[in-house]
């Protein structure tokens, strides 16, 4: 019996609740009209916002006979917010009264990304900020590889010289030992038979070829020149290799405008103004209802 007559109190209490909303629901209209106006008004006021994203991929350099980041991308990172993009922000040049756009930086794996937020009028400051700040960390990251490339730049100039000296040398011994083959004045006293117009130049040279490594100095010289040949080639290529592991950091486009507006848009705010006054009016409601049961209380015990 006490359960029913709880249950029955509950829903006598919840259907006055419904009740005395219904009784003043021109203020709860009223309200949401005000916070729906107010939206209209920041939805009209309100600058149309877009995102400009920079996405630096980081140069590289070798380590263990791997491709490595210059630099861990953290301290990369925590050198842009520390050093370069204050620097860039302090030099971009502004009309009188602007301040400068804001920048945020993130990691993203091995790439940096820079953030703003800006109207379509900040697009040239944005842009010129992320050029800056872009250039400056190519500078930094050039002068941390610039001496070990130096380095290869140098050793393989100087191999391909010699590589170059050698082949000619090479080149030279073997015309040399024909010349001489021909003329009847070699060192080995090799005859070679008289083929006139018959066989052409380069099979005659392969003939020949094959009688002068019978001669021991020829022979031994011509090892020792393949054989170095063969190592300076070999040793190009690890350079080459090692060198192709060296990249500098660039970014993939500076400042790329989003294409949709950054932020809220003007239908989610009005309906966000129309939510919050619907609520604001319903508690304006209960207060009123509950002030009105305080002063009718007040009347009876006076």
């Amino acid at each position: 019996m006490q359960t029913t007559d709880s249950t029955d109190s509950n829903a006598s209490l919840f259907f006055d609740i419904l009740a005395s909303l219904f009784a003043r629901w021109k203020l709860i209209a009223a309200v949401t009209v005000i916070f729906v106006l107010v939206g209209v008004v920041v939805s009209l006021s309100g600058r149309n916002l877009y995102a400009f994203n920079t996405v630096i991929s980081v140069g590289t350099k070798e380590k263990g006979r791997l491709a490595a980041p210059i630099e861990p991308v953290e301290i990369t990172v925590e050198k842009l917010v520390r050093v370069f993009v204050p620097e860039a922000q302090r030099e971009l040049s502004l009309p009188d009264g602007a301040t400068p756009p804001q920048l945020s930086v993130s990691a993203v794996g091995e790439s940096i990304i820079l953030h703003s937020v800006g109207d379509e009028g900040a697009e040239e400051a944005i842009e010129t900020l992320h050029s800056a700040v872009v250039s400056r960390l190519q500078a930094h990251h050039s002068t941390l590889n610039k001496e070990r490339l130096a380095e290869l730049t140098d050793r393989r100039a100087n191999i391909e010289l010699v590589l170059k000296a050698t082949t000619i040398e090479r080149d030279h011994l073997i015309e040399s030992r024909l010349e001489e083959t021909d003329r009847g004045t070699a060192g080995t006293d090799v005859d070679i038979p008289d083929t006139g117009s018959t066989l052409h130049r380069q099979e005659r040279e392969i003939e020949l070829l094959a009688r002068l490594f019978n001669n021991e100095f020829f022979s031994q010289r011509f090892d020792v020149l393949s054989s170095r040949l063969e190592n300076l080639n070999k040793e190009l290529r690890e350079l080459q290799i090692e060198a192709a592991r060296y990249r500098e950091t660039f970014a993939a486009g500076v400042a790329v405008r989003s294409e949709h507006r950054s932020g809220i848009g003007s239908g989610l705010t009005l309906a966000l103004a129309a939510v919050t006054g619907l609520i604001v009016g319903i508690v304006a409601a209960l207060l009123q209802q509950v002030l009105a049961v305080l002063r009718r209380r007040q009347t009876r015990g006076t």
